[in-house]
């Protein structure tokens, strides 16, 4: 009996997410997208989208318009096109959770995709988005923005109705960027402040996105781990700071977190956790690395263009226990947004759900 031939679809697969990737960014370059939310609900024809857009050809229109129908981001009705849920929410630029810009500056710097394999056979990154800040790292926190204050609303929804949020809180927000963190805290609570600390390059950005808060948030430029902090903080915010960062640093800023944060403080890391490492005894590996292909796709992009590649839980509760802490909760406001609460050892575990949305 002959075995069945063995298909190279998955091998396809990889190649044309390529190609979906560069179609969607050039159908939001053109406007295609915000041209069919014009249209309204009966959306519109190739022909009618190029006329739109400025297109050449209407049949070239259709070729891309087809392509984002086959993954799931545009939907048709004969000749017309029209968007889906997803592409009127996330991809539409009036929409407030748009990511349109997210879409372009995610995957990090093309050079430094070009250049995985010799960043593997080295050990450092050929191209690091640290070297230049404001040329990478400042757009790329404000692309993050509405996904951030909704998550970073939520958590502090969260941390008010289990009573972990004085009247007047103060804050420090390590890699604070868009200060969506910051900006949350202080709205739940008119008396906070809050310090947010980011790189140079990057804290002009913190600094124009609060300047309507005036003297409640202190814009601070500098290393997280040398500028000068408050001694003890309500609330401490890592966000989206460990997984750039090599383990032996991150470790570090972690613990400095703990070292500012009062006895009764949070402190709250936001991450994209890997998958801990393999065990012998684990029987289907496989099927937790399919679940973490998100988490594991973006280690990935760390280690492309930072000097990390991710952290996992085990790390951080194993750094934490270093410093007399403890997880307490994990939350996931939005999905695929991770959030941790720790605190000092001794604290209450919260019994309320992981999730908050």
């Amino acid at each position: 009996m002959s075995e069945a031939p063995v298909s190279p679809a998955v091998v396809w697969e990889v190649i044309n997410g390529y190609a979906a990737y560069q179609g969607l960014v050039a159908a939001l370059e053109l406007g295609l997208v915000d041209a069919l939310a014009a249209c309204g609900p009966d959306g519109a024809t190739a022909a009618e989208l190029a006329g739109s857009v400025g297109a050449a050809d209407a049949d070239h229109v259709a070729v891309l318009a087809d392509l984002l129908v086959s993954i799931g981001l545009l939907d048709a009705d004969g000749r017309r096109y029209l968007l889906t849920p997803a592409a009127a929410r996330f991809l539409v630029s009036s929409s407030p959770a748009q990511m349109r810009d997210l879409v372009r500056l995610s995957p990090g710097p093309q050079q430094a995709w070009q250049q995985l394999a010799e960043t593997l056979r080295s050990g450092r990154p050929s191209t690091r988005v640290t070297v230049d800040p404001a040329a990478y790292l400042a757009p790329l926190v404000e692309a993050t923005a509405p996904t951030q204050r909704a998550v970073a609303t939520a958590t502090a929804v969260f941390l008010d109705a289990a009573g972990r949020l004085p009247a007047a809180p103060l804050v420090i927000d390590l890699g604070a960027g868009s200060a969506a963190w910051s900006i949350a805290l202080l709205a739940a609570r008119p008396e906070a402040r809050a310090v947010a600390v980011d790189l140079p390059g990057v804290a002009q950005t913190t600094r124009r996105l609060t300047a309507d808060l005036g003297a409640r948030v202190d814009v601070v430029e500098g290393d997280y781990l040398t500028v000068g902090l408050p001694d003890r903080a309500d609330v401490v915010v890592l966000g989206h700071l460990l997984r750039a960062e090599p383990p032996a640093r991150a470790r570090e800023l972690l613990h400095r977190a703990f070292a500012v944060a009062g006895p009764d403080a949070v402190v709250v890391v936001t991450d994209y956790p890997r998958p801990a490492p393999p065990t012998d005894d684990e029987t289907d590996r496989a099927a937790t690395l399919a679940a973490a292909r998100h988490e594991l796709t973006l280690a990935l992009t760390m280690l492309a263009s930072t000097d990390g590649a991710g952290v996992t839980v085990g790390q951080l509760s194993a750094w934490a226990a270093e410093a007399g802490w403890h997880v307490s909760d994990r939350l996931e406001p939005l999905p695929r947004q991770h959030v941790f609460l720790l605190r000092p050892d001794g604290a209450a575990r919260s019994d309320r759900p992981a999730r908050t949305d």
